[in-house]
């Protein structure tokens, strides 16, 4: 290449289309503010004293892009040890289309991909509370973050007719009912205000010797033949009291419902019975009971009872349900019934 004879002072790129140009005293030239997504072909003159030359031929064609957008944050809903979160696309893919997005746990930093909302993340602790982001990715490299999401709780559901988490399951049940008479759903049969002692395992041994204290210091069953048919003597109402209660047995976070919390539940059902009770947001199974006097199993898939904290003099209040009704009464606290724990 000659330089005509006087020294080259710089070099000029201009694309096509637009005649954006950019220039430089070597190569390469960077001819900026193009369209991300547009394509271009790029032409170069040298310059000296004496002016331009002609222009070079054509390049050939270039497409800028950058990253995308950051998506917007939908929803994000609580499954069983996962959570499925919606999003709305990048406004802009950066002019390279997107090839997929990921959503990002905190706590934990766990991830899902997927190539549109929503997407699943799995492997997370149940009634741990998780926030989500999403990232969306092209060729370039990840977008920012979008906004956090809501916070969701896997290992809970929410009935959105009163505004209550519960745990998903029974206190001691392996998993999530699938029918009414689902036996790994049942869980364990507690006595009113004991703790997770063992005592509540199906098929644990039994006493007749009642315990002085809230905490007995054994898992047998303590049976009770006189009034006031408690496990403990004398009696304490101030067991299974709100989250700060003595021998709250529930996860942290969560306790014993209340008679009124579970009624309103209960007038949520589509049927005042078993099916109802299956059926509802809770899914609770027809758990039966364990009788106070002799520690035998009753009822275990024909009725469900579930204890409330709600006292009622020496007795306490449970819901039961069957084929035929569901209601509400007290029962003598050292019966087995099953517990679902709420949230705080």
């Amino acid at each position: 290449m000659s330089d005509g004879g006087s020294a080259i002072t710089g070099y000029i790129a201009t694309s096509n289309p637009g005649s954006k140009t950019g220039t430089g005293i070597t190569s390469p030239v960077t001819v900026a503010d193009l369209t991300n997504g547009a394509a271009y072909t790029f032409t170069v003159v040298a310059t000296n004293i004496n002016g331009n030359s002609t222009p070079s031929s054509a390049s050939n064609l270039v497409t800028p892009s950058t990253v995308p957008d950051a998506p917007t944050i939908g929803t994000a809903t609580a499954g069983d040890g996962q959570a499925t979160v919606t999003f709305a696309p990048s406004a802009s893919d950066g002019g390279s289309s997107i090839t997929g997005y990921t959503v990002t746990s905190s706590p934990g930093g766990l991830t899902g991909t997927g190539s549109v909302s929503p997407v699943t993340v799995a492997g997370l602790t149940n009634l741990t509370a998780y926030t989500f982001t999403v990232v969306a990715t092209n060729l370039n490299g990840n977008s920012s973050p979008s906004a956090s999401s809501n916070s969701a709780i896997p290992g809970t559901v929410i009935n959105l007719s009163t505004g209550k988490i519960w745990m998903d399951r029974n206190l001691g049940a392996s998993q999530v009912a699938t029918s009414s008479t689902d036996a790994a759903s049942y869980g364990d049969l507690y006595q009113w205000g004991r703790l997770s002692d063992g005592h509540q395992i199906r098929t644990s041994s039994t006493t007749t010797t009642k315990s002085t204290t809230d905490t007995p210091g054994h898992g047998n069953f303590i049976l009770a033949t006189t009034s006031p048919y408690d496990w403990r003597s004398p009696q304490n109402n101030n067991l299974w009291q709100g989250a700060s209660g003595v021998n709250n047995t529930c996860p942290t976070g969560f306790r014993i419902p209340t008679e009124a919390e579970f009624d309103a539940e209960r007038a949520s059902w589509i049927s005042q019975d078993a099916a109802g009770a299956y059926n509802s947001v809770l899914k609770l199974p027809l758990v039966g009971l364990r009788l106070e006097d002799t520690g035998l199993l009753n009822g275990v898939g024909s009725s469900g009872r579930y204890w409330t904290s709600t006292i009622d003099g020496l007795n306490s209040r449970r819901i039961s349900f069957d084929s035929g009704s569901a209601s509400f009464a007290s029962s003598r606290r050292s019966t087995g019934f099953a517990v679902r724990c709420i949230k705080d």
